[in-house]
């Protein structure tokens, strides 16, 4: 029997990396026919975000993979209403698996992870402890039968407060003392808008802001024949799934999917 799996995570960032990741790793292959575009035959994932959402769909022999950027943590409970209805109503057809790959950004990770478990309840997913980086488990009851889905939460980094572009910068400077010298520089020329005092009033307002500016930096400076490309293009100019650092993080997606 298939499995279905699906990947939240906040923006298209995530989307690109975590399928270029898999696809590197896992032979998962995005599915890029329109006509067999579809998560499952029976539903469809929904817009929770209609602006900024991203669902790309991936296969490996019969099995399904959605990974769906919901933009912005703040859209986690509409996605995970959507996915307890979906089990609910439609059990022999049911997500298997929902990893939820979320920024700790300044927060320690089981803050974090407090969150996610009360938005998880909110949307009436309720799991009695919601450990990181682990599989935990969803029981629940449909028509008299019972069933049970994977929960797991993935908040990066480990071991630093950040995103996902702390991590990446942070794999990227452990590859060589040359990458690690950008790295650094990179960090600097960002932080001289800022001292001794702000300089900017439009721009590097928050800061995501600034710490997306920061890698932006590097992987221009590391990819500089490829500078003018898309965003994603450049991003996928370096070799993810050889860094130590990306494969800590993401190591359970490989043995789970």
């Amino acid at each position: 029997m298939s499995k279905r799996s699906i990947i939240l995570c906040e923006g298209f960032d995530e989307v690109y990396i975590l399928g270029y990741y898999l696809f590197k790793t896992n032979s998962w292959k995005l599915v890029s026919n329109n006509k067999n575009k579809k998560f499952s035959e029976y539903y469809s994932l929904p817009k929770v975000n209609p602006r900024n959402q991203l669902i790309e769909i991936y296969e490996k022999n019969e099995d399904r993979l959605a990974i769906w950027s919901v933009g912005g943590k703040d859209n986690f409970l509409k996605a995970f209403q959507s996915i307890k209805e979906i089990n609910l109503n439609q059990p022999e057809y049911a997500i298997n698996q929902v990893f939820i790959i979320q920024d700790r950004d300044n927060s320690e990770i089981e803050t974090a992870l407090e969150k996610i478990k009360s938005t998880l309840e909110i949307s009436g997913i309720n799991i009695e402890k919601l450990n990181n980086n682990t599989l935990n488990t969803w029981n629940f009851q449909s028509e008299g039968e019972s069933y049970v889905t994977n929960i797991i939460p993935i908040v990066l980094p480990f071991d630093e407060q950040g995103a996902i572009e702390t991590l990446l910068m942070k794999a990227i400077s452990e590859s060589s003392e040359e990458e690690k010298y950008i790295v650094d520089r990179a960090n600097k020329y960002i932080k001289e808008f800022f001292i001794p005092e702000k300089k900017l009033s439009r721009f590097l307002t928050h800061e995501r802001e600034i710490l997306k500016a920061k890698f932006s930096a590097v992987i221009s400076v590391t990819n500089p024949d490829r500078s003018t490309a898309t965003f994603n293009t450049l991003l996928m100019s370096h070799s993810w799934e050889e860094k130590e650092e990306i494969r800590k993080h993401f190591q359970l997606l490989n043995k789970l999917l």
